[in-house]
């Protein structure tokens, strides 16, 4: 069982935020961010893994310099933390979102998933309650991720039309085939 917050709006209906790390926003990161609409930190994660794609993909430690490989391993780590803080503040960033649109706390519950706590946190209400949805940040994260897999692919192609042994091995299939 999870600990998760309850949160209700008075025309929006309610919402869970479980308590403590954020194993999706780890796993997912800034499509994570997209797609609980938590747009600014979105634009900032994903700018940030972009930016660290077109870097990376111009050092090269392998060609010689220590400060290419400690470049590199900061680069490295730097990816690492680019999807470790999402995880360790997500939930708190989504709790301070709600508060801002004017959710209240309800309650604290344990519960196996956010629909559960909802039912258990409002069992006593008036009438059944409703789940908050959020329709344009799953499909806002969907196109984030389209767009920086795309960024991606086109700077490992880049990299490898620029690579001398990848030319090499290409000319070599190409007679080959002749």
């Amino acid at each position: 069982m999870k600990t998760f917050k309850v949160y209700q709006h008075p025309q929006e209906g309610f919402d869970a935020v479980k308590a403590g790390f954020s194993w999706p926003a780890l796993l997912s990161g800034f499509v994570w961010l997209f797609a609980c609409e938590l747009w600014g930190l979105a634009l900032i994660f994903s700018g940030a893994f972009i930016v660290w794609t077109l870097v990376g993909t111009f050092v090269h430690p392998a060609e010689g310099s220590v400060a290419q490989s400690l470049l590199s391993t900061l680069l490295n780590a730097g990816l690492v933390a680019l999807f470790l803080v999402p995880g360790l503040k997500g939930n708190r960033w989504m709790e301070g979102k709600l508060q801002e649109s004017g959710f209240q706390p309800v309650s604290m519950v344990k519960a196996g998933t956010k629909r559960e706590a909802v039912l258990l946190a409002a069992k006593n209400g008036p009438h059944p309650p409703r789940l908050v949805r959020r329709p344009w940040g799953v499909a806002a994260g969907v196109a984030a991720t389209l767009t920086i897999l795309t960024v991606t692919v086109a700077c490992m192609m880049y990299e490898l039309a620029n690579d001398p042994a990848t030319q090499e091995d290409l000319k070599s299939v190409v007679d080959q085939l002749r």
